[in-house]
């Protein structure tokens, strides 16, 4: 697999969509076509859409058709409004084209035909996401925590710094547009998520604290990565000064792409702990993309 660098690839199920339908309709073959009655759930969820041998995470419906009693995932449905908080009864057809000039000779269109019902609720019985184990495997980044700690106390605060709810331990799974983020555990549930702001920002903002955690590799750029977490209706916040980098050569030749998020915390624990002479703490979380898959 070819590395993908962190800073994300823009890429839309939508545009997947568009360039792989052909320009002229009527030089494809129609395979098949139904129409079905289909349950629509009230929230979309997190699934895995593979269009012209492009494999995206995006949100997708939840459906039920007649003949199962389990949520099922859908990509889309032309010309269907949805409005989340409703589930919906709804016709569609479901069209099966073929064209052997194309990249991805097979394909399959489904359309909104006719709306039975649209009732308030929250749909039951909901799996938590659409997203099969390979594609966590394969697309996640791991975390590696370094810190630094001075302080006539250290052992306090590591203790504290190493146990934080707000340091995250697992694995990071991002959208292809790194505007929304999961962090899963190592049996791939989702112990967190919610959305990414990333913007520019000058390393002359940066403190000079982070000078006590070497980078391992070449800087290619700095930023600020806001995590934006929303449970309960309530949203929280934790800001990153971020590194860039590319990491030094390995033996394989192979350089990754990864991002270092950088924090200090000198301010934080001088005022929980303010016997233990602090003087310095700041800690560090590198991002790297699962080597397993890489090139």
């Amino acid at each position: 697999m070819k590395t993908k660098a962190l800073s994300g690839i823009i890429l839309t199920f939508m545009l997947l969509l568009s360039g792989c339908f052909p320009k002229n309709r009527t030089e494809t073959e129609i395979t098949g076509y139904k129409e079905y009655m289909i349950i629509v759930a009230s929230k979309k969820l997190p699934g895995v859409v593979t269009s012209c041998g492009n494999t995206v995470s995006t949100d997708v419906f939840a459906v039920k058709t007649e003949n199962s009693a389990e949520w099922e995932p859908l990509p889309y449905i032309i010309d269907f409004e949805y409005e989340p908080g409703f589930e919906y009864e709804i016709r569609i057809s479901r069209t099966d084209y073929l064209d052997y000039d194309r990249a991805e000779p097979a394909w399959t269109e489904y359309k909104f035909l006719e709306q039975v019902s649209k009732v308030s609720k929250e749909s039951e019985d909901l799996p938590e996401n659409f997203i099969p184990e390979w594609f966590y495997e394969k697309n996640r980044y791991n975390i590696k925590l370094a810190y630094f700690i001075d302080a006539e106390n250290n052992e306090a605060i590591e203790g504290d710094l190493t146990t934080n709810p707000l340091i995250p331990s697992g694995s990071y799974l991002f959208n292809e547009d790194m505007t929304k983020w999961q962090l899963v555990d190592n049996d791939n549930i989702i112990r967190s998520q919610g959305t990414l702001q990333r913007k520019n920002k000058d390393f002359t903002e940066f403190p000079d604290s982070y000078k006590q955690l070497e980078l391992a590799g070449k800087v290619a750029g700095y930023g600020e990565w806001n995590f934006i977490y929303e449970f309960s209706g309530d949203k929280a916040e934790v800001k990153y000064d971020v590194f860039l980098f590319y990491p030094n050569l390995r033996s394989s030749g192979n350089r990754q792409y990864q991002a270092a998020l950088y924090k200090d915390l000198t301010d934080y624990y001088t005022q929980k702990y303010p016997d233990a002479g602090v003087r310095t703490v700041v800690y560090s979380l590198t991002l790297t993309y699962n080597a397993k898959y890489s090139d």
